[in-house]
């Protein structure tokens, strides 16, 4: 989020602009909960409209509860880890999303 993607331009400031609802990606291991958080914070104090939060890597209850529960936020998805990385893992993972109408709502 905080990512330069040009001089003097941030990604957070390409959400801004574009001015869509944001899908959080986070990995689910130690530090999530602080991490996600803190993103969560900055992206609405940008007035950014957060439509999810998708979690990466192994099941965690106890961290998705905590950002589920302070974030004010839904989990859309856990994608647990997948290797090799490709096409068809890619498109395994689109399965575990809701539909897009359902994110935005």
């Amino acid at each position: 989020m905080f990512v330069p993607i040009a001089p003097d331009y941030l990604m957070i400031d390409l959400m801004a602009r574009l001015a869509l609802p944001v899908v959080l990606v986070a990995r689910s291991t130690l530090g999530t909960i602080n991490h996600t958080l803190l993103s969560l914070a900055a992206l609405r104090a940008r007035g950014l409209r957060v439509a999810g939060v998708i979690l990466n890597g192994p099941l965690e209850p106890v961290g998705r509860d905590a950002i589920m529960r302070h974030g004010q936020v839904r989990i859309l998805a856990q994608f647990p880890p997948i290797t090799p990385m490709g096409p068809e893992a890619v498109a395994q993972l689109a399965t575990l999303l809701p539909p897009w109408r359902d994110i935005v709502q």
